[in-house]
């Protein structure tokens, strides 16, 4: 817009302004500097043949104009095939013009209606999922504004998983055509064509992974997909894995082999392991192979056999049959694969000797009594190695059956015969008789180590063994039964001086905080707090029966204080990869007990997908925030870190899974994650209930007094909003409203009062406080009165016009509080007056606020 500029007075540059035509009597044309707003000023122009005049008013045209400024709208996800509405609204222009809309699709797609606020277009078919970015630019009619980009990210329903009762946790290391995968690639998990679980890419040490939670309630077979955004083809995979519901696929030192051959590349062969060892019982293996070129196998070990194709083109998975060694000490021998237009690769089959890896319980003494145990064998929620070795020892500590571990398709599995006490050996205890119990034992080769199910602190023992003539035993007959051995290991969890926000990987042995905190230096702990639908608070230095916070539970977050450099060690059972505990609505506290980092948008994928996570925020020596809405770059929050914890906010329930993988149900709450805790002490007697007030009169919780005058100390939550700004906060009681100048910020720091309030027979008669103040829908007079007599209050306007009053009757010496409905009260200055036995004792000024 183009606005006068009134100029009037004398310049005191002339040399800014030219006048250009004219002469006595006419206008001249001054050239002149932009000039923002209304100036006054003057001229006393000179001509050229040496008349000279003076201009009462030069009227001058600004050129300044403020441009636009464009919103294209939030990003956002879409199903192909939909009608997609983008939204320019947003736009704003500071000087009120009338915007005019220029849309642009940068990758190809057909708007309509392009030049509105609102422009829309359907959803192309896409393999997986692609974005598309659309740039906005408004004009006000005499500038264009910078342009603003939306992304719209279109997806393939094949490509969002069908969410069942359980799920597994995947770890794969990715390749598409042997090389790294690229961070826009996806990799797809099905079960008969039905998609079970999708996860982005991660770089973790030059190696391209991806780690998502696989949808499954039973042991099933599951293949998998990858998307090659670069090429924007969905490629095969030839690697096949069983379910396994609740548990890990794949670990961080053996993850699933996902070698996608998508054909973009020179000839390439490639194996998912070029070392393979094995026990020296006769057994099988395998490995997967990744071509995208003609391919053959070739072997010389006379105790090796292959039994897949020695040739082919593609993607195989080569199984490998051994012979039992013999021998005492290690035998090796090679596979060379060679490939068109590629070098030889070569494996390396290492089988142990008999002489080695065996358990140190020797062997079990065999008869014709004996019953067969079935299961899984997991190590710390990880499948154990095929040349583990597991036993049953009777009650006396008795051998009663020894046998290696079978591994198969990523599963180790049980087949345990255990024998009963040999009758023929009367006296002698050789294994089990009557309703005696076992205990199951592991030895694990790799650590010569022997485990004790399910941990040495507390072995289980089992009963209902028979002689079933060496077959499945009841009770002990379903192959899908996991007997999880647990290494209890040392939680070190460094901790900085102040505040530390921290969680542990592990399940405590000792879950007390007595227990937990034993380790760190005396008296360096100052305060620790958890969150659990609500705030509970640790003070080693308070009165213990006011402690609310007793024990570490696994899965949650928590605050610790310290005064200076310490470590936290913390002794249990390590806690499984996909163990998350379930979230409430709203704020939760809650642990990552992962082992490697993940970005916040791949750990919580699943919550995400469902548009249920609003935010998460972290501590490490200062606050980090991810808002999976928000533009990413903003977000400070990049990577989740194993052994601190973190605050989470979602709009929903989540359900979370145990160890075991039993689904907790969650419920909702109203808490805040910003809070302080109050206590301290009191001269109101036991049972008295202390009100603590916002100064606006709001209330934030009922304070206890318990014996001797102790308050019992309890949470203050605080809006974001006004813990950001800080809160100032009263103590009300019967007999007076206390204000001890205390402000609270929602830091978890905890504040320890001191409150004393007047006697009765100290009562003096005035009105203590009316708030809120100014007010609106509502006003609450505080007053006391210090001897019996007729009381009567009364509200007048500046006007002395009389708009509320109230007669009391006669009350006794004491403190008291009158509350009322001023909805009808006009917007204004207000006295309230405080009459006793007809005498004005005190007016005060309210203002309304409507």
């Amino acid at each position: 817009m183009i606005a006068p500029l009134i100029l009037t007075g004398q310049f005191s540059q002339p040399a800014s302004t030219t006048s250009t035509g004219g002469g006595h009597g006419t206008n001249g044309n001054f050239e002149h500097f932009g000039i923002a707003g209304q100036t006054a000023a003057s001229a006393s122009p000179v001509a050229t043949n040496g008349y000279s005049g003076h201009y009462g008013l030069l009227t001058m045209d600004s050129d300044v104009n403020t441009a636009p400024i464009a919103n294209a709208g939030d990003d956002t996800s879409v199903n192909e095939n939909s009608s997609v509405q983008l939204d320019g609204t947003g736009s704003f222009d500071s000087d009120d013009d009338q915007l005019s809309y220029i849309w642009v699709s940068l990758d190809g797609l057909n708007l309509m209606n392009e030049n509105t606020a609102t422009p829309s277009f359907m959803a192309p078919d896409v393999m997986a999922q692609k974005a598309y970015r659309f740039e906005l630019t408004v004009n006000d009619g005499t500038q264009s504004s910078m342009p603003d980009t939306v992304t719209i990210t279109i997806r393939d329903p094949d490509w969002i998983p069908v969410v069942y009762t359980n799920s597994a946790s995947a770890i794969c290391l990715v390749t598409v055509d042997g090389n790294n995968a690229s961070i826009g690639d996806l990799v797809g998990a099905y079960v008969n064509g039905e998609n079970r679980g999708t996860g982005g890419i991660t770089i973790i040490s030059g190696q391209t992974y991806s780690i998502f939670n696989i949808q499954t309630s039973t042991i099933e077979t599951v293949t998998f997909k990858v998307y090659d955004e670069s090429e924007d083809k969905v490629c095969d995979v030839a690697y096949m894995v069983q379910s396994i519901p609740g548990g890990d696929m794949g670990t961080p030192i053996d993850p699933l082999p996902i070698a996608a051959t998508c054909g973009n590349s020179s000839p390439f062969l490639s194996v998912n392991n070029t070392s393979i060892s094995v026990p020296f019982e006769q057994g099988d293996t395998s490995f997967s192979l990744s071509s995208n070129t003609d391919w053959s196998i070739t072997e010389n070990i006379s105790w090796l056999s292959i039994t897949s194709p020695l040739s082919g083109n593609g993607n195989e998975i080569v199984n490998i049959d051994y012979e039992e060694n013999p021998d005492v000490s290690d035998r090796s021998g090679m596979i060379v694969l060679s490939g068109t237009g590629v070098s030889d690769v070569v494996v390396a089959i290492t089988q142990s000797g008999s002489g080695q890896g065996m358990p140190p319980w020797g062997s079990p003494n065999a008869n014709n009594l004996s019953g067969v145990l079935v299961g899984q064998a997991r190590i710390d929620g990880i499948p154990a190695a095929g040349n583990d070795w597991i036993a049953a020892f009777d009650e006396n500590g008795n051998l009663a059956g020894s046998g290696q571990l079978v591994l198969n398709a990523g599963i180790t599995f049980i087949n345990l015969t255990i024998y009963g006490d040999d009758p023929t050996t009367p006296g002698l205890d050789e294994g089990m008789s009557g309703n005696e119990k076992f205990e199951l034992r592991l030895y694990d080769t790799s650590e010569d180590l022997v485990l004790t199910y399910p941990n040495s602190g507390s072995p289980v023992l089992f009963a209902g063994w028979s002689n079933t003539n060496g077959t499945p035993m009841p009770g002990y007959n379903n192959p899908n039964d996991v007997y999880d051995f647990l290494n209890i290991t040392t939680d070190k969890i460094p901790l900085r001086p102040g505040w530390n926000l921290i969680s542990t990987d592990v399940a405590p042995v000792d879950s007390s905080v007595s227990s937990i905190f034993s380790a760190l230096i005396p008296n360096n702990l100052e305060y620790a707090t958890g969150f659990d639908n609500g705030a509970s608070f640790y003070d080693p230095n308070g009165l213990p029966f006011l402690n609310t916070l007793n024990s570490f539970e696994r899965g949650f977050g928590y605050w610790i204080k310290v005064g200076q450099d310490d470590t936290l060690c913390i002794e249990g059972e390590r806690l499984s990869e996909t163990f998350r505990k379930g979230l409430d609505a709203s704020w939760n506290l809650l642990a990552y007990p992962p082992q490697i980092e993940q970005s916040p948008d791949n750990y919580f994928s699943d919550i995400i997908a469902a548009n249920n996570l609003l935010y998460v925020t972290g501590f490490d020596g200062s606050s980090t925030f991810f808002d999976p809405a928000g533009l990413p770059f903003l977000n400070t929050l990049t990577m989740l870190e194993n052994g601190l914890g973190y605050w989470v906010k979602v709009s929903t329930p989540v359900p979370g899974q145990g160890i075991t993988g039993v689904v907790v149900e969650r419920a909702s709450n109203s808490f805040s994650n910003k809070y302080n805790f109050v206590g301290g002490k009191t001269n109101l007697p036991r049972g008295e209930m202390i009100s603590i007030l916002k100064e606006s009169g709001n209330p934030l919780g009922q304070i206890e007094v318990l014996n001797g005058g102790i308050l019992r100390t309890i949470p203050i939550y605080l809006p974001e909003e006004d813990a950001a700004q800080g809160t100032k906060i009263l103590f009300q009681h019967t007999r007076g409203t206390l204000d001890l100048g205390l402000q609270i910020y929602g830091d978890y720091e905890p504040l320890n009062v001191n409150l004393e309030f007047k006697e009765p027979n100290e009562t003096s008669s005035s009105i203590h406080r009316c708030y809120p103040n100014p007010f609106d829908q509502s006003l609450t007079i505080d007053y006391s009165i210090s001897e019996r007599g007729r009381v009567k209050l009364e509200i007048c306007n500046v006007a002395g016009k009389l708009v509320w009053q109230k007669e009391e009757g006669r009350l006794d010496p004491g403190f008291y509080q009158e509350m009322l409905q001023t909805e009808n009260f006009l917007s204004g200055s207000y006295l309230v007056k405080l009459y006793i036995d007809q005498q004005l004792i005190q007016a005060t000024k309210v203002t309304a606020h409507k």
